[in-house]
């Protein structure tokens, strides 16, 4: 069967009009009790429990509110936090 160059499934027409999954993916910093541990996940909350799993000591892990997630890059562009 000749095809006319396009994909005939579903994950063939959403390679063609979505981001691949690395593209997507944006750069996280994480503190914890003055820990800095850099990320990179698909969102926020994501980058947030690979920190608890990073941060964690054995028996003491740390809670999703104590960890501290600031946006650091999307798409390979740094993000500037300001104070205005």
């Amino acid at each position: 069967m000749v095809t006319s160059g396009r994909p005939t499934s579903l994950q063939g027409v959403a390679r063609l009009f979505l981001p691949s999954r690395r593209e997507t993916m944006n750069g996280y910093v994480c503190f914890y009790k003055g820990k800095r541990l850099d990320v990179e996940a698909m969102s926020s909350y994501e980058a947030q429990q690979k920190a608890v799993v990073a941060f964690s000591s054995g028996r003491l892990a740390p809670k999703g509110h104590e960890i501290n997630v600031m946006l650091a890059e999307i798409n390979g562009k740094q993000v500037l936090h300001t104070a205005n």
